[in-house]
């Protein structure tokens, strides 16, 4: 058997805390008025800028509106 030695970089603290606040605002949304309004914001942002960043943001609330997709049958 043959063992393959992969480099895995280290993350940075830092990096990761700044991520992780760039997405805190879009990360479990509950309420279903403001999941509509961060709908139309994140697509705003993404299709202003389409950074990975943006798109991310977009997976996650696209992903929360899925879960609570329940009012969209209003």
């Amino acid at each position: 058997m043959t063992l393959i030695n992969h480099s895995v970089p280290s993350l940075d603290f830092s990096t990761v805390k700044t991520f992780e606040h760039q997405l805190d605002d879009v990360m479990e949304v509950n309420d279903n008025a403001q999941l509509r309004l961060k709908l139309t914001e994140v697509e705003h942002q993404f299709y202003e800028e389409s950074k990975e960043i943006n798109k991310t943001r977009l997976g996650i609330i696209y992903h929360l509106t899925a879960l609570n997709s329940s009012f969209l049958s209003n």
